[in-house]
């Protein structure tokens, strides 16, 4: 049992998630990103920089840019892209139910 929970942990440390509830996690310049903000308008565009107090991104594939004040954002969304994970997804979870199962 101890093995387990060492592995868990271990699991927990190596995949850490992608953010926390008390900042937000932006990617990188040149990704997609959904802003939804408190007054209702939803902004879907391309990062282009991120200060302590705003987010800059051009909205659609040739407008203009966005400055987005943080404290007006009510949620925000990184694109994780068009490509399927069904595979990298399904290997994951049968390795790792055979290492638990091995562990019992």
């Amino acid at each position: 049992m101890a093995r387990v929970m060492v592995f868990l942990m271990t699991l927990m440390f190596v995949f850490p998630p992608d953010g926390s509830s008390q900042a937000i996690a932006v990617g990188s310049p040149g990704d997609r990103i959904r802003i939804k903000r408190w007054d209702g308008t939803i902004l879907i565009g391309t990062l282009s920089t991120r200060s302590a107090e705003t987010i800059q991104l051009f909205v659609g594939s040739d407008g203009p840019m966005v400055e987005v004040p943080i404290s007006t954002i009510e949620a925000l969304e990184n694109s994780l892209g068009r490509r399927r994970r069904f595979g990298k997804y399904f290997g994951l979870t049968v390795a790792s139910t055979s290492i638990v199962g091995a562990a019992f």
